[in-house]
This record gives C-alpha cells, sequence and structure tokens, in this order.
C-alpha cells in the first residue's frame, strides 16, 4: 500500500510519552534511532531518466540488466542491436539496460521559523528532524547513499550523498547545529519565506541526480508557484516523498477567547470569539492540505502528514510497511 492510501485511510499515530526534549533537536537521540530504522524499507523504485533506460540509482557491482527492446533510432550503439527480435520484424531493433545502482536519498529539512513551534508534543522542527534521522539511517541500512539540504532564512547546509554511517552522522551534526542555531537566534526579522523556500529548492536541484528518492519534510509555508515548478521538474527523473508537519492549533482554533501565542515570530494575542474566523480558520487549513496532496499526485509521488503530538517514528514505520 501507498503512503498516500495510507494517510487518506484516515488511520493516525497516537502519541507517545516524550523522551528528549519537545523543542531542543538533540543529536543524542538522533543517533539512538539506529537500531530501530533496521528494517525499513524505503520503497525503492525504477526511476525514469531521460536517458535510454532505467536508473535505480552509484553502480553495485558490474554488468547491466536488459529492461526492454525498442526501435533502433540513429546514434545508439550497433554492439546492442536486438538481432532476434529485428529478425523476426524485419525491422532494426536496439536492447535498452538497466544499470544497476545504489540509491541516493535526499532529505530536505525546513528549519525557518514557523517549524520552531507546537502548543502539544514536539516543535515541529524536532518531529521533523526525528524522522529526518530514522529515515538517513534506514537508507544507511539499505546500502544508499544519504545527502541533502537544511535551510534556514539565514543559511543553506548542502549535504553531497555518500555512503555508510558517517554519511548518516555527518548528516545528525548538521541538524542538530543548524537547529540549534535557528532556536538560539529566533530574532532575525520577517523574512521573505517565499524566496527562502525557493531558493532552497533551486540548490536542492543542484544537489540531487536523476534516480534519487527525495524527502521533503516542512510545514510548506509559503510554497509559491515558483517552489511548485521546482518540485515538478526534480519530480521528472526521482521518486517525491511529501511529509507535512502542522500543530493542532494551525489546523483548528481553539475554544472562544484571546490566547498569547507565539508562532516563532515574537508574541501574539490570538482572538478566537468569531465563530465565522474560526471556520474559515480550519477550512483554509484543509485547503492548504488538500493542495499539497493534489500537488503531490501531479509529481506521482506519495504524501504523509505529521502532528506534533503524533508518534512519529511509528508513523514513518507504518507509512513504509511493505
Amino acid at each position: 500500500m501507498s503512503i498516500s492510501s495510507r494517510f487518506l485511510s484516515g488511520k493516525r499515530t497516537i502519541s507517545a510519552p516524550l523522551k528528549g526534549s519537545p523543542v531542543k533537536v538533540n543529536a543524542k537521540e538522533l543517533i539512538a534511532l539506529h537500531h530501530e530504522a533496521k528494517g525499513t524499507k524505503l520503497k525503492p523504485t525504477r526511476i525514469r531518466s531521460s536517458q535510454s533506460g532505467q536508473y535505480i540509482s552509484p553502480y553495485i557491482g558490474r554488468g547491466m540488466t536488459f529492461a526492454e527492446s525498442r526501435p533502433y533510432q540513429s546514434g545508439d550503439d550497433a554492439r546492442h542491436m536486438d538481432w532476434r527480435v529485428t529478425a523476426r520484424t524485419g525491422k532494426p531493433y536496439t536492447k535498452l539496460f538497466q544499470e544497476e545502482r545504489e540509491r541516493s536519498i535526499l532529505i530536505w529539512v525546513d528549519f525557518r521559523s514557523p517549524m520552531f513551534f507546537a502548543t502539544r508534543g514536539r516543535f515541529k522542527s524536532v518531529q521533523a528532524a526525528r524522522v529526518a534521522a530514522y529515515i538517513a539511517w534506514a537508507a544507511k541500512h539499505n546500502n544508499d547513499r544519504i545527502g541533502g539540504l537544511v535551510f534556514s532564512e539565514k543559511q543553506n547546509w548542502e549535504l553531497r550523498p555518500t555512503t555508510g554511517d558517517k554519511a548518516v552522522l555527518r548528516f545528525i551534526h548538521t541538524l542538530s547545529i543548524a537547529a540549534k542555531e535557528r532556536f538560539e537566534n529566533r530574532d532575525l526579522g520577517l523574512e521573505n519565506g517565499e524566496t527562502i523556500m525557493t531558493n532552497s529548492l533551486v540548490r536542492l536541484r543542484r544537489v540531487t541526480k536523476p534516480g534519487s528518492q527525495i524527502f521533503l519534510l516542512s510545514d510548506f509555508r509559503n510554497l509559491n508557484q515558483t517552489g511548485e515548478a521546482h518540485l515538478k521538474k526534480l519530480a521528472k527523473n526521482n521518486e517525491m516523498v511529501i511529509i507535512s508537519h502542522y500543530d493542532p492549533l494551525e489546523q483548528s482554533l481553539p475554544q472562544p477567547g484571546l490566547y498569547p501565542v507565539d508562532f516563532g515570530q515574537g508574541m501574539q494575542l490570538l482572538n478566537t470569539k468569531n465563530q465565522k474566523s474560526r471556520k474559515h480558520y480550519q477550512s483554509q487549513f484543509y485547503r492548504r492540505q488538500e493542495h499539497l496532496q493534489n500537488l503531490c499526485k501531479k509529481l506521482n509521488g506519495y504524501f504523509l502528514t505529521i502532528a506534533t503530538p503524533d508518534d512519529a517514528i511509528n508513523t514513518i514505520k507504518t507509512a513504509f510497511q511493505s
């Protein structure tokens, strides 16, 4: 069953007792996910490439596996002629091959201000870091290459895909450093969220090679049409998994009243007394989620949501059960 099917079924993972800090990313906690990630398959698939054949993604062993035959085209290697099909049809055919490769797993993590927020459970940023580390360990156990991009309002941390424990530890170190820097410097002023997200996707395209599996971890605030266009270009030759993080307060407002809330940009007074405004607020959330889900379908990818009170690791485990 696909991730999207599991999401649409409405089954959600109930929150578990918290371990570690709910507001700070802890490297030791992320490293401890090493054993828990064993046995999790990240759904390897064949990714269409702009070149002949298909990629699973740098080489494991030698040789190539036959994929299919197609009519010969000018410029094809004559050594790959399929003489049996040519003799049977009377027309020249050539063989296409699928090279056996390791996959590259790219993990894109949003550490902008809105991700450092929660009214229950863990900050969205902490949930995203735990999910990212779990995916990285699962990729390591599957002998995949691990890389990605972590970004905030002020900085981008790019990680080229490499293999082994060192690759995961490097990624975890980057997560902890990036989160610590952003958490301790929260007064960055108002930045153009759309530009920041779009620029990070441009950088992600530079890091990504065809045949990769890309995990996108964010609340997807400020994802505009330009950002979506970059996602569509990434999806042409790669498999996309969108994991949308949210807090219950972003889904629906609490009972009528006045509430002091810090959304990561200073304390604000939240007025929930107007019933019409509360309904409009909730409908906006569901429209955004529906838009993300429809975008994911267009990308031929997978869609998953994780709320701040959720047991994020069990959610991921359930989503990737074979």
